[in-house]
């Protein structure tokens, strides 16, 4: 089983576990985000090293997960309504606290 953290946009949870050190989304909380009813169509626009399966514990359930790089992609892909608010919130706040600050905390930027 893999480690798992959460952090919340919103009032969505979203689940990440750390795989070599990197962030892993599951991929259906994102997608729940963006309002993107069919996980399994929106991985078909990643890449297979931005894609895995995950045990998180949860017998015979191995959720998709998606790399740092596979969850900025689907982030800026979407158009939906629901995905604005998001992509506005990684490039205006989580991204540019990386830049400046080397990581992002939450609760430390609105």
């Amino acid at each position: 089983m893999e480690a798992l953290s959460t952090f919340t946009f919103n009032t969505h949870d979203i689940r990440v576990i750390d795989r070599e050190g990197n962030p892993w989304f599951v991929a259906a909380d994102v997608c729940r985000v963006l309002g993107l009813s069919n996980t399994t169509v929106a991985l078909h626009h990643l890449t297979p090293d931005e894609r895995a399966k995950a045990d998180l514990g949860v017998r015979g359930l191995w959720p998709n997960i998606i790399s740092e790089s596979g969850f900025y992609r689907l982030v800026m892909r979407s158009d939906k309504p629901e995905a604005r608010a998001f992509q506005d919130w990684v490039t205006r706040h989580v991204l540019p606290a990386i830049r400046k600050d080397g990581a992002y905390v939450m609760g430390g930027t609105p």
